[in-house]
Formats: structure tokens, C-alpha cells, sequence
């Protein structure tokens, strides 16, 4: 203990990048049942165990506020709240859209000992709440990652991002078609329109 030492949160977060050039993850289902499964509070408090707070959507916490001084996450519910029922019934919903009992998709880690420890976790939530989906975690270095990331050479990949000034405009942008930080090729036309 001293008082030369502090805490500050920093502003970067990881999440899982469906790539929606792949069929199966076009279905909404699928990746609701994906989203539903993953316990955050236990992902933070035993996994990271390093002071990380739990997220529950793409902006990172006390960094966006408005001229009122509001936090911007403060106007909605958390809607990825852990779900492990409502998990299983999109699993199941999937399954019939997609016409399969078992799916296999890899998620692209990079080789570094959080990430490993975080993709382990995710792997085991998302196949225990959704019986026969198996996540197969494909470990190269981070490079390769972003490379892959980059070509649109992935399925689901575990990226971290960050940013430097407390901006939301800028960090919701990446979610635009054609935006060189949309890796998973999303697009939604309406989104476009509200964002521009």
C-alpha cells in the first residue's frame, strides 16, 4: 500500500467477432444462443481475476458521457445478462433453421496466456448451455489473428479493442459496412442510416 499508487480503468475490451460471411452465423438464433450463454461476472471475477468489469455490449464502461455527465451504457437494461434457458432455446432454434443437430465453428485466439485462459471459458460455456455446438479455438500469434481478422480468414475470433479518446461516435462507426475495423463484414443498411 502507497499512496504513489493508483487504479485507473482502461478502455479496452474483448468479445467475440462472428464473421458473417459464414452462413451459419446469418442466423440471428445461432448467435443469440451464443451471446446468452457466456456468464460475464464469471468470466471477470474468476478468469481474469484482474479488476475487469463485465460487459454487456460493444462500449466500453465510464469512458462515454453526455454533456450531463450520464454515462452512455446507463440509458439501457444489460441485455447479454447470462441466460443459460434462453441459450438452449435459441440452440435449439438454430438448429432447426439451419437443419442440423450438431454444428462445429472455430474461434480464432491469439497466443497469449489471457486470451487462452478467456477462449477455454468461452468454449466451455457455449458448449455446456448448447448441446452439440463445439468450439474448436485455433491458437496462433497475434499477428496472425489480426491478419486473419483483416482478410475475413476466420469464423469467430476473440479480439480486443480499445480506445484512445472518449469518442462513442467513433467506437459504434466500426460497426458500419465497409468500416476498416469491421473485421466481421456486418451490414445493416438501417444502422447505416442512423449512424451517418
Amino acid at each position: 500500500d502507497s499512496d504513489a499508487f493508483y487504479s485507473a480503468e482502461t478502455t479496452y475490451s474483448w468479445y467475440i467477432i462472428p464473421n458473417f460471411q459464414v452462413a451459419e452465423l446469418q442466423n440471428e438464433n445461432l448467435r443469440y444462443a451464443i451471446g446468452f450463454a457466456i456468464d460475464r461476472e464469471a468470466l471477470v471475477n474468476n478468469i481474469l481475476k484482474d479488476g475487469s468489469i463485465a460487459k454487456y455490449d460493444c462500449n466500453y464502461s465510464q469512458v462515454f458521457f453526455d454533456a450531463e455527465g450520464n454515462e452512455f451504457n446507463s440509458v439501457r437494461e444489460d441485455f447479454w445478462a447470462v441466460d443459460k434457458e434462453r441459450a438452449a432455446q435459441y440452440w435449439e432454434a438454430a438448429k432447426s433453421d439451419l437443419g442440423v443437430e450438431t454444428l462445429a465453428l472455430d474461434m480464432l485466439v491469439e497466443d497469449t496466456e489471457s486470451a487462452q485462459r478467456v477462449a477455454v471459458f468461452l468454449q466451455s460455456e457455449i458448449e455446456g448451455a448448447c448441446p452439440g455446438l463445439t468450439i474448436n479455438l485455433l491458437v496462433v500469434p497475434k499477428t496472425q489473428r489480426i491478419e486473419q481478422m483483416e482478410t475475413g480468414d476466420f469464423v469467430l475470433a476473440l479480439h480486443r479493442t480499445g480506445s484512445s479518446v472518449p469518442n462513442v461516435a467513433a467506437k459504434l462507426g466500426q460497426y458500419t459496412t465497409d468500416h476498416n475495423l469491421n473485421y466481421g463484414d456486418y451490414s445493416d443498411p438501417a444502422y447505416d442510416e442512423l449512424y451517418y
